[in-house]
């Protein structure tokens, strides 16, 4: 993580707005994450579905 030795050199200021940024870039990632699991498995359902399987099979 390239982030971090500024972390540990800059003023405390420039570390906060750092660490705010980093967080906020985490969430993001961690909402695009959850998206995409739920698309994956709506896709994973309608495959079953479409080819007519159990309801409760791969999830």
């Amino acid at each position: 993580m390239s982030a971090l030795p500024s972390l540990f050199y800059g003023n405390p200021a420039d570390c906060v707005d750092e660490i705010r940024r980093i967080k906020a870039a985490a969430k993001k990632q961690a909402e695009r994450d959850r998206l995409h699991k739920g698309r994956r498995i709506k896709a994973l359902v309608n495959q079953v579905m479409k080819n007519g399987g159990d309801k409760h099979g791969k999830r």
